[in-house]
Formats: structure tokens, C-alpha cells, sequence
């Protein structure tokens, strides 16, 4: 007959040649097994240590991104819990990202549009758990024309010169130039 013991005391209902250990918290702890023989002569085995690292969890950020196009973003990953060394794949709109997998990761999306980017860590025991994921909202390439494209004024006359603008991230800053010199003040649309 069979007998687990847990950190010394015996373990209810474990009395079978194996036991699964489903630790509910982390800690260091002991195992042994008493086996008993048919005539009563009981022989205890070894002692066997078991270590419980806390549950393995990852956060990254930034959380939530807007940029344009060709800009880049470093997503940063904080690992705590498992047991180390840790590996990574980062993943982008559910898809792994090919060579991404250290503990940063740099992203500079080439076309507009709406991503999510997560991380998945394996920790030294094989256990595998998911980062929050962060959203990113690609802006395609800023651009400016201007209107008129020219014009003919005499002395003392007033033009009036428009922007059009395209892609980019508002609020938009402006600074008008004439003949390659800023124009002081004139910083509107």
C-alpha cells in the first residue's frame, strides 16, 4: 500500500504508486512516499524537494500607440513570476512576428492601419502565458500641398495661401515660409 506525504503530513486520497502535485501556492516544499508491504514492514523513500515559483505573468507597453507610417515603436515587455530563463515571440494581429523574440521589440509598420501587437512568454518549466494586447493606430504618411500654386500680385496687394493636408496625426502644427525664411507669426492653416 501507497502513502504521499506533503511537507511531512500525509495527503488525503494520495495512495496510489504516483501522485500529481498541483500546487495552489508558491513555496519550497518536501515529498516522500511510505510504502507499506504485505506484511506490514513500511520503507520510506527519499525525500524529494519541490520548489513553486509564483504564476508567470507579462505586461507590455506602451498599451495603446498612434503614429504614421515609417515611425517606429519599441514595445518593452515587464516578466514576473515562472521560472527563468524566459523565452519570447511577439505577435502581431495574432500572427508571429519572424525573428521578434527578445524582450523588446521594435515595430515600424510600412502601410496605415489598425494593429494589435502581444507577447507570449515560456518560462525554464515550459509553462506559456499571454501579454495584455496593445492597439495601434497607423496613420498613413503625412502630406501638404498649398493653394495657389502661384499667383501674380501687385505692391500692396494681400494673397491669401490655404493647406490642404493628408495622412498624419492631429493636431497639426504649421509654419509658413517665404523664400525659404520663416515667416513670423505665421502659424495657422
Amino acid at each position: 500500500s501507497y502513502q504521499w506525504y506533503l511537507d511531512g503530513a500525509s495527503v488525503s486520497g494520495a495512495t496510489s504508486f504516483s501522485w500529481f502535485f498541483t500546487p495552489t501556492s508558491s513555496g519550497s516544499y518536501t515529498v516522500y512516499l511510505n510504502v507499506t508491504d504485505d506484511v506490514g514492514v513500511v520503507a520510506k523513500s527519499n525525500i524529494a524537494s519541490v520548489t513553486v515559483n509564483s504564476q508567470l505573468s507579462v505586461f507590455i507597453s506602451p498599451s495603446f500607440v498612434v503614429m504614421d507610417v515609417d515611425q517606429s515603436q519599441m514595445f518593452t515587455s515587464t516578466v514576473s513570476g515562472g521560472t527563468s530563463p524566459y523565452s519570447y515571440q511577439w505577435y502581431l494581429n495574432g500572427s508571429a512576428v519572424l525573428g521578434a523574440t527578445s524582450q523588446t521589440w521594435l515595430f515600424t509598420p510600412t502601410s496605415a492601419g489598425y494593429y494589435l501587437v502581444y507577447l507570449n512568454v515560456t518560462d525554464d518549466v515550459g509553462m506559456t502565458t499571454k501579454s495584455n494586447t496593445a492597439q495601434v493606430n497607423v496613420n498613413g504618411p503625412i502630406s501638404v500641398s498649398i493653394s495657389p500654386t502661384s499667383a501674380v500680385i501687385d505692391r500692396g496687394q494681400s494673397k491669401t495661401f490655404t493647406s490642404a493636408i493628408s495622412g498624419g496625426t492631429s493636431p497639426f502644427t504649421y509654419q509658413w515660409y517665404l523664400n525659404g525664411t520663416v515667416v513670423l507669426g505665421a502659424t495657422s492653416s
